[in-house]
């Protein structure tokens, strides 16, 4: 429940830590969100929020590709362990 903003975290970091998310999540996050919701925990909420969104606009065929090609990366990823 540490507000990052409290632990010292200014801007220039609040940017590219939304832009890592971005990458690593493939999903269109605004720093303007870490503002926002400037906890872990609040953070994450948003975050699981946006997701559902996205997949709440995508079609049932768009849905499973996604699945699978999360599961293979998932594979992928352990295999180079």
């Amino acid at each position: 429940e540490d507000d990052f903003f409290a632990l010292g975290g200014q801007s220039i970091l609040a940017a590219q830590v939304m832009a890592r998310l971005r990458e690593q999540l493939e999903l269109a996050l605004s720093l303007r969100l870490l503002f926002e919701a400037p906890t872990v925990a609040a953070l994450a909420l948003r975050v699981e929020d946006a997701l559902a969104e996205q997949i709440d606009a995508m079609d049932d065929e768009q849905v499973a590709s996604a699945l699978q090609a999360g599961a293979s990366s998932i594979s992928i990823s352990e295999s180079a362990r």
